[in-house]
């Protein structure tokens, strides 16, 4: 991916500093007061840091040779790397050159030291292009102290210290435009079958009725069936022709879930990582379900026919429908994906997203109100096409031979022998973090 470097401006004037100085003969007696809080200076999704310290230091009467200290930190909430710069501004100094700075971090390293800016209204910075990675927080001390250089003492007395601390920042990140983006035209196909009882037919269709599949879905919000163009090659266009998924639910394998991650289904099946919906593949030609579907994965687009897209984790656990990881056929390997950009839907997945609260996912027409975009491309609307629908990646627990796949017939998930060679498909779906989608 490339990397640019963006300058993002954050407000300032999240700690106030000041010193106050009395008249005492030569020297000054010290009282120091703080005052605890926190500050959020920008946070957002592409980019976040929280100053966190004490906002107010008062310091009366300083005699030669004193100091205080204040402690602060900086978070970097965001899930990028920002170079950031620590500042002063609003300065009134009247001490000169005789108020001094240390600056410490983490470790107990002094990173900066010098006399304090004089008084300015801008920003005089005691700190630059100080790197901090995603999710890591930087903790400083900053020492003030008072070292008296004239000959005569009496020189600052009555003398004041105000200025305001602040942050600011450059953030260097990967410049990782939006994946996919909400469709704004919904694909279509025409039912020409004949049977009334199967298909689109049995879905009400007429025969040259229009099916449409998906939905544009409601902003900010993100329902199974919204359609998406994903730029998963990676060429800066979002192709709503041959780069169409439709969005069925978060990740899960059954046994985890991860609700940050959003898995897409391709609205058709592939040959060697192109769409086609005359091809069809067998699940295992060994027959049986113990090794997943290391057949059919090798028809899956790789990581460089689409570049631009990858899995959270190319090594998986194949759960069977009840999430257990066992079958008569003995214990489901770690599976491996190492070589593509995408996986086989699960079955947990299409339950999560396709299940009605009425019928179940494997009855009639368990998949007919929420995810028709399933069965696009397949059978479901014309007999000239190849395959009823594609396979899953989940074994059928009772048995050590089978595994499920969208049955566009009877509008369901079904399960078949693994080394069937009857008209089932291999139908790409990708991992996106949600971060990264428009919707």
């Amino acid at each position: 991916m490339n990397k640019k470097k963006v300058i993002v401006p954050i407000v300032a004037g999240v700690a106030t500093l000041g010193i106050l100085t009395g008249v005492s003969y030569a020297y000054f007696s010290a009282k120091i007061t703080e005052n605890n809080k926190t500050e959020t200076i920008m946070k957002s999704n592409e980019l976040g840091l929280t100053f966190t310290g004490v906002s107010e230091i008062n310091a009366n009467s300083m005699i030669p040779g004193d100091s205080f200290t204040k402690t602060f930190s900086v978070e970097n909430t965001s899930n990028r790397a920002v170079t950031y710069n620590i500042y002063m501004q609003n300065i009134t100094n009247e001490f000169n050159e005789d108020l001094v700075y240390t600056l410490t971090d983490d470790n107990g390293e002094v990173v900066a030291e010098t006399a304090l800016p004089t008084t300015n209204t801008g920003k005089s910075y005691l700190m630059t292009n100080i790197s901090i990675d995603a999710g890591v927080t930087k903790n400083y001390t900053l020492k003030i102290e008072y070292k008296y250089l004239d000959t005569l003492q009496n020189d600052y007395q009555g003398s004041s210290f105000n200025a305001t601390l602040g942050i600011d920042t450059e953030q260097i990140q990967e410049e990782i435009s939006t994946l996919c983006k909400r469709a704004t035209t919904l694909h279509t196909e025409i039912c020409s079958q004949t049977s009334t009882s199967s298909y689109c037919r049995a879905d009400g269709y007429g025969e040259g009725d229009t099916i449409t599949y998906g939905n544009l879905g409601e902003n900010g919000t993100l329902s199974t069936g919204d359609a998406f163009d994903c730029d998963v090659n990676g060429d800066g266009t979002y192709d709503a022709e041959t780069e169409r998924f439709y969005y069925i639910s978060d990740m899960t394998n059954g046994v985890t879930t991860d609700s940050d991650t959003a898995v897409l289904i391709y609205y058709n099946n592939v040959s060697g990582g192109e769409p086609n919906n005359m091809a069809a593949y067998v699940y295992d030609t060994s027959g049986n379900n113990n090794n997943g579907p290391v057949t059919a994965i090798t028809q899956l687009p790789t990581t460089s026919q689409w570049s631009n897209v990858n899995l959270i984790s190319p090594t998986r656990q194949i759960t069977n429908e009840t999430g257990g990881t066992t079958t008569s056929a003995g214990d489901l390997p770690s599976f491996s994906y190492e070589v593509y950009s995408a996986r086989l839907l699960t079955y947990q997945e299409v339950y999560n997203g396709c299940y009605n609260g009425t019928t179940a996912i494997t009855s009639t027409k368990g998949l007919s109100s929420k995810c028709k975009y399933l069965m696009e491309n397949t059978k479901y609307s014309s007999s000239t096409l190849a395959t009823y629908g594609g396979w899953l990646e989940t074994p059928i627990s009772s048995r050590s031979n089978s595994a499920w796949f969208v049955f566009g017939n009877s509008r369901i998930v079904g399960y078949n022998t693994v080394s069937t060679t009857s008209s089932l498909g291999v139908r790409p779906a990708i991992e996106v973090l949600k971060s990264n989608i428009s919707y």
